[in-house]
């Protein structure tokens, strides 16, 4: 029998902590142009001028992190709380001093390493939130690994960029080509890059998936080779379609990932999925993301609640029978 999640969840609960750090992120992007326009030079050099437009850089991540982390707290708060399951209630508690206290410290080492850093902060943040989340008195445990997030993140994104950014000046100084020529050459290395960031995409839902739960662990058994050609095609379709494929693109790849999620000790003993109306669900999330967008981001809030609230609403957990069922996948990558 298949049981559905319910979230209950209201926008304007969220509206405050959402315009309390949309108001740091722009009053301190505002700052940081007024400050790199005065002090503007033709030429950089390594002078004081130049350490204080870095020192200003490396501020305005600061505050936008800081921001980002206030705001999530909320969020995850408040959407967890919300969640039940065949009547029961998800309980949370989220200490906030360790909370703070694990913010300051990522965000900064973050910033000192220049994103070196920012796997093993999203690797704490999802502990801390997974560590305060429990269903049927047993909290839930990440068992996500910082590392093989790093080296997929190396692997996947920044090497593949790095390589094609940097032999793009020597390919158009040996290569001879028209406007033409241009255009199709940079529509290839564009498509090129959009395949390592799906599938580096591909590869992060299924890391973030990946929790112990009592004596039980939780894991999506897709095949990322295939995760990750199935997200490029979503994303090549949006891009196609100039966005308007966006909404479709977040519902098939939620689908993807939530059918294929599972939960048990050595055999699969629960299994998820979610049921689709395309038609339907298309339209309400595109209405949610124009609505978003003509409100210069002010309906957000709104809008997450409400496609939160349809995604986790068609999501449902079915027992197995002892009879028919089959090992659990190897969890991690």
């Amino acid at each position: 029998m298949r049981n559905f999640f319910r979230l209950e969840l209201r926008g304007k609960t969220l509206f405050l902590p959402y315009a309390a750090a949309w108001v740091l992120v722009a009053g301190a992007t505002v700052a940081y142009l007024c400050f790199m326009a005065r002090h503007a030079v033709p030429d950089p050099v390594l002078d004081g001028a130049f350490a204080a437009r870095v020192a200003a850089g490396l501020l305005l991540a600061v505050l936008s992190g800081a921001a980002c982390c206030f705001m999530l707290y909320f969020f995850v708060r408040a959407t967890a709380g919300g969640l039940s399951l065949s009547g029961e209630r998800f309980e949370v508690d989220y200490p906030a001093r360790t909370y703070a206290a694990l913010c300051t410290k990522g965000i900064l080492l973050s910033a000192v390493t220049l994103g070196v850093w920012l796997p093993w902060f999203v690797r704490d943040l999802v502990r801390y939130f997974a560590a305060g989340t429990s269903f049927r008195f047993n909290a839930f445990e990440f068992r996500g690994s910082a590392p093989v997030l790093f080296s997929y993140a190396v692997l996947l994104c920044v090497a593949p960029a790095f390589v094609l950014l940097s032999s793009l000046p020597l390919v158009l100084l040996r290569a001879r080509m028209g406007a033409e020529g241009m255009y199709v050459l940079g529509g290839v290395l564009y498509l090129v890059l959009l395949a390592f960031l799906c599938f580096y995409r591909a590869v992060s839902l299924k890391w973030y998936a990946d929790f112990a739960y009592g004596r039980k662990r939780m894991t999506c058994g897709v095949r990322v080779w295939h995760a990750g050609w199935y997200v490029f095609g979503q994303a090549v379709l949006t891009v196609v379609t100039l966005g308007l494929y966006a909404p479709m693109a977040l519902l098939r790849v939620w689908k993807y990932y939530v059918d294929r999620l599972v939960l048990g000790e050595v055999d699969i003993e629960d299994r998820f999925g979610f049921s689709l109306r395309p038609g339907r669900d298309y339209l309400f999330v595109l209405g949610q993301m124009l609505l978003t967008c003509v409100t210069f981001g002010i309906y957000y809030p709104w809008a997450y609640a409400r496609v939160a609230s349809l995604l986790v609403g068609r999501s449902w957990a079915e027992e197995q029978e002892e009879r028919g069922r089959r090992p659990m996948p190897e969890s991690g990558l």
